[in-house]
């Protein structure tokens, strides 16, 4: 009686609630956790006594897109109300918070801001209403991720830009096996002859995506030695699968390697010689459209072999699409609103088998042939069956091969996705933004976004919020990645007076050689603007 007492609240005192994430004394085991575990949660309680202590936990399936609501009340030791939750035996985002009641009413405690990383978990706010609640990860106990990845240093290589190792597969160079394509409604290929001259300034001409430099696989070849001196563990391929612009993200056809990146001879003696020099070769996976332009959707008629989505309605591929209405040609099919990109039906079995169920899917032949892993493009504008039903069937054959996500091109939790039944890990560009903002002193704001310029505790603090998040395997291979393709370039944004650009850099750098997961570096002279 003695040591409760010494705990007992004076009447009248202010209440004073407390939890904290990132101690264990209030949750333990910290961070995320397998499904079926005991987690200890705690809230210390002084100033006033209550009449009870509530958890409110509710548990989010993001598959089935439901959830469970439970109230747990909390037992009493001394200052500390605490209670061992059981996680769900299914993967889950779990949210919680805690309800006090007093004689002077009702109280919550719950996270300060769960959409900002510099203020996501550790400890939260007393509210009189429920607010942000904690987020707990639950991620199926059996997830694991390839070993070969945790922690490597990956490459991105976007090939077009990268060197140029056969001139006589350039696109309109004279003499070329390749010849001068024909884009879309009839604008025509172009080629930089002078490799470090400028490129063609898309915004003022109005037409994206249509000069060339004339890298190709062999010129990623050539280079193997010089990756390998640079202690590059994989290289990730931007798409290289048969398409009409330079960035290939509009895929023709993916069983081909685009001719004017040498073809499929070249893939293969890319392959043959990455596996002699220790390199692991990571493709993209374009997965949640096509182009117009395709032997799949054919809306300009260019493949008399087939007969295209977009050229009738009883085409076979015209439900592999999300096509509108029946007209010739079709329209309302869009991904992002651009007519260059229809989108795919993720529901229809067809489209599963021909991308990674069948025996001569997509993902087998490029496996088969020596593709070692994907980096899956656009992955949250596909739901998550079709992740689920994904991974289990590319790691029926290819166990070892990681499914690295592209979230969204931002800052976005991706806990969702990484519950161990859909991917391995993710473009981590939470770590983006907080490596971004660790090296500059004022705010930076772009297309992308807003980078906020961190001090070193709240970087700390960002950089644990992600890996409290995530699950530590997932976290082991995602990218962190500083800029890519899709953003500006990390000197761009960092070029911030009086302090040089490189200098800055090297921050940036030494919080991606110093945080879990695999370092990503960019090869890419500028951003795509537009697909």
């Amino acid at each position: 009686m003695a040591c409760a007492a010494a705990f007992a609240p004076a009447a009248g005192a202010k209440l004073t609630l407390l939890h904290d994430t990132f101690s264990t004394v209030y949750r333990s085991p910290g961070g995320a956790v397998a499904t079926g575990s005991t987690v200890r949660l705690r809230l210390r309680v002084t100033g006033a006594r209550p009449k009870s202590v509530v958890l409110r936990v509710e548990a989010g399936d993001p598959v089935t897109d439901t959830s469970t609501l439970r109230l747990i009340r909390l037992k009493r030791t001394g200052a500390f109300w605490s209670v061992a939750y059981r996680t769900p035996a299914q993967p889950s985002i779990v949210s919680y918070a805690f309800r006090v009641t007093t004689r002077a009413g009702v109280r919550w405690y719950g996270d300060d801001d769960s959409g900002n990383d510099t203020r996501k978990g550790g400890t939260g706010r007393t509210t009189r209403s429920r607010g942000d609640s904690f987020q707990l990860t639950v991620y199926d106990r059996g997830f694991t991720t390839p070993a070969w990845l945790q922690g490597a240093v990956v490459y991105e290589v976007f090939a077009d830009r990268f060197r140029n190792g056969d001139p006589s597969n350039d696109y309109c160079r004279a003499g070329s096996t390749t010849g001068c394509p024909v884009f879309y409604g009839g604008t025509r290929a172009t080629l930089q002859l002078t490799w470090n001259e400028a490129v063609e300034d898309s915004r003022a001409r109005g037409v994206f995506n249509r000069d060339f430099l004339g890298g190709d696989l062999e010129g990623v070849t050539e280079k193997l030695d010089y990756l390998k001196s640079l202690g590059v563990d994989a290289i990730w391929l931007t798409p290289i699968f048969t398409a009409r612009s330079n960035h290939r993200y509009d895929t023709d056809d993916y069983m081909h390697v685009d001719p004017a990146l040498g073809g499929d001879a070249a893939f293969a003696a890319l392959s043959a010689a990455a596996k002699a020099h220790g390199i692991r070769l990571i493709l993209d996976g374009v997965f949640n459209h096509t182009s117009s332009d395709s032997r799949y959707f054919d809306r300009y008629h260019r493949y008399p072999d087939v007969v295209g989505a977009c050229e009738t309605p009883n085409s076979p591929f015209r439900h592999w699409y999300e096509i509108t209405g029946n007209d010739v040609p079709c329209s309302n099919y869009t991904f992002f609103a651009n007519d260059t990109l229809p989108q795919l039906n993720h529901s229809n079995a067809a489209v599963r088998d021909f991308i990674y169920r069948s025996s001569d899917s997509v993902v087998r032949h490029w496996t088969s042939r020596g593709a070692d892993g994907w980096r899956l493009d656009a992955a949250q504008a596909i739901d998550h069956p079709w992740w689920v039903d994904f991974r289990s069937a590319v790691k029926s054959y290819a166990p070892d091969a990681p499914l690295i996500g592209e979230d969204t091109a931002g800052p976005v939790d991706a806990s969702p996705y990484l519950l161990g039944k859909e991917l391995d890990g993710v473009m981590n560009y939470r770590f983006r933004d907080i490596a971004l903002g660790f090296a500059r002193s004022t705010n930076w704001t772009d297309s992308s976004g807003t980078v906020r310029a961190l001090t070193g505790r709240e970087t700390a603090h960002a950089v644990q919020a992600v890996l409290a998040d995530y699950p530590p395997q997932a976290a082991a291979v995602s990218f962190n990645l500083i800029d890519s393709h899709d953003t500006n370039r990390a000197l761009f944004i960092l070029n911030e007076p009086p302090v040089i650009a490189a200098q800055r850099l090297r921050l940036a750098a030494f919080l991606q050689f110093t945080t879990v997961g695999a370092p990503s570096f960019a090869i890419a002279p500028f951003s795509i603007s537009a697909r």
